[in-house]
């Protein structure tokens, strides 16, 4: 069978594009993943912080031990500390009813470009009513807590770790 001139077997030119140029984007959107919305984020973290305050001040130690991840870590004055279990039974004492009140105020919010690993920096005191009824503040320092966003989307601590500013500050207060 004769061929006409102009016509070859090939499969033309939008086929040999569809060819080529569809598995390429194919593989470019499937393995990309969407960008995070980074100013989003740090507002998430901030309020997760806040949270964090609240369900401490509310629950005592169940607050704070509940916005650990399973395997946080915290490094209190001295030592360390492993799993939120651990972390619970640490502050419970610290944390129960009667016990000075730990209070913070973030002063720095980052997440990281991944959009699932923040820090927060800020500052903590234990605040003791005085016998005159008045607040007084028995400790205070800097803190540093890292947290990492689960699958869930909530952000929770990973590590947490803080300092006093003076050295002879009433034993026992603070984290």
């Amino acid at each position: 069978m004769a061929r006409g001139l102009g016509r070859s077997p090939s499969i033309g030119v939008r086929g040999a594009v569809g060819v080529l140029v569809w598995p390429c984007l194919w593989v470019a959107v499937a393995g990309c993943t969407p960008v995070p919305n980074l100013a989003a984020e740090r507002v998430a973290l901030r309020r997760a912080d806040s949270l964090f305050a609240v369900e401490t001040e509310a629950r005592g130690a169940d607050g704070w031990a509940e916005f650990f991840v399973a395997s946080g870590v915290m490094f209190p004055r001295h030592g360390r500390v492993d799993g939120r279990e651990a972390i619970h039974d640490l502050m419970a004492p610290a944390l129960a009813p009667g016990e000075p009140r730990l209070q913070w105020r973030t002063t720095d919010v980052h997440v990281g470009a991944g959009g699932d690993v923040g820090y927060t920096l800020g500052r903590w005191q234990s605040v003791g009513t005085a016998a005159t009824g008045a607040d007084t503040v028995l400790s205070e320092g800097h803190y540093v807590t890292i947290w990492r966003k689960t699958a869930d989307g909530a952000w929770r601590v990973a590590v947490d770790i803080g300092n006093t500013d003076a050295a002879g500050e009433v034993a026992g207060a603070g984290p």
